[in-house]
């Protein structure tokens, strides 16, 4: 049988360096990236997908 995968995207906050005392958000940098969600053959393994309805995530 084969085993569904899923395109996602994923996005990250990336600080640009040490950060000293509360960061800014010039001290960030998002990235967006795609990847598949999918279980080797065979495997007994579960994926969870979470999404979020956080407007702070969302935007």
């Amino acid at each position: 049988m084969a085993i569904p995968s899923e395109m996602i995207s994923n996005k990250q906050v990336i600080l640009k360096d040490y950060v000293t005392g509360f960061p800014k958000e010039s001290d960030m940098e998002l990235r967006t990236a795609t990847t598949t969600l999918k279980l080797p053959q065979g495997s007994t393994g579960v994926l969870v997908k979470i999404s979020s309805t956080c407007p702070a995530i969302l935007t």
